[in-house]
């Protein structure tokens, strides 16, 4: 899933604000909860520059069910 997903990029990943990001790795503590995965990678984009709503429009996908309006690209 989602998880599998963002560890198997953690060797393609590069920083602006840590020189050495395996010091960091794996940015998901398991075992957690669900709620504290989706904190772990928060905090993540957040000091790697993002600001918090492009992290969370970046993680929770924009509602799209009956939207006629939104690019199919989008929806995908």
């Amino acid at each position: 899933g989602n998880v599998d997903s963002i560890r198997a990029r953690e060797g393609l990943m590069q920083s602006e604000y840590f020189e050495n990001l395996d010091e960091i790795f794996p940015i998901i503590a398991k075992p957690s909860s669900d709620s504290a995965m989706f904190d772990n990678t928060l905090e993540f984009l957040a000091l790697n520059g993002r600001t918090l709503e492009e992290a969370f429009m970046m993680m929770v996908p924009e509602p799209w069910h009956k939207n006629e309006n939104m690019e199919s690209k989008k929806r995908a």
